[in-house]
């Protein structure tokens, strides 16, 4: 289920520290917090995206709205601020920002990207499919098709709260053994950040061929 309004989810937060992204979120976004950069009369991107590279979210959150004060069509500081509302789950603020980006710079395929992932990570398939649909990416295209064909909410959780489950591999990612539509049990990438995918022939003995399949390449295969 989809976190109310912005409030940031508990699991990416500590997923996000283990990464040393925790600036981005909770009460790093305080807006009575003090600035730690200065307050140019032409406000530009240029600083804003400094700061964002040296992982100072807060700090270039603050300039990419002050730009946006400055000029209100400026798509790239909309994109920023959307971004960085994206990494925190403040979705309601990454979409705003994200679909005003893309108003903006039709042609900005990362917010489109972005835009639908906020979409993914909120259970509105729907609203992602046309999305994935205009970035011209392969993946993307395979993935809107994917999504069309899911009825009703997906994702859903049936069984035990809790169990155990043993990694088989640890890199590049971790691998775990899993049954798909009833079939023998395989071995499964699985990755934090992604969504299901399966390899054409794991789509096709699980009798979902029909749907595309995403092809990844990993430098390690799972033995």
């Amino acid at each position: 289920m989809a976190p109310p309004a912005d409030l940031p989810v508990p699991d990416r937060r500590a997923f996000l520290a283990a990464t040393g992204l925790a600036a981005v979120a909770g009460a790093a976004f305080s807006p009575t917090s003090a600035s730690a950069d200065a307050s140019g009369a032409d406000a530009s991107v240029e600083e804003p995206d400094r700061l964002f590279k040296e992982g100072r979210f807060t700090a270039a959150e603050r300039g990419y709205r002050r730009v946006l004060r400055q000029n209100p069509r400026e798509a790239r500081a909309a994109a920023q601020v959307g971004y960085i509302a994206l990494l925190s789950n403040r979705f309601r603020t990454a979409e705003s920002f994200l679909a005003r980006a893309v108003r903006l710079n039709p042609r900005d395929v990362a917010s489109k990207q972005r835009l639908a992932e906020c979409f993914v990570r909120q259970d509105q398939l729907a609203r992602a499919v046309p999305l994935l649909r205009q970035t011209g990416g392969q993946r993307d295209a395979a993935y809107a098709t994917v999504f069309d064909h899911l009825p009703g909410t997906p994702w859903q959780i049936h069984g035990p709260a809790g169990t155990r489950v043993p990694f088989h591999t640890l890199d590049p990612v971790p691998s775990v053994e899993a049954s798909v539509n009833g079939g023998a049990p395989k071995k499964y990438l699985l990755d934090t950040y992604a969504t299901l995918d399966l390899s054409a022939q794991a789509a096709e003995e699980a009798g979902c061929a029909r749907w595309p399949a995403c092809r990844e390449a990993w430098s390690t295969p799972i033995r």
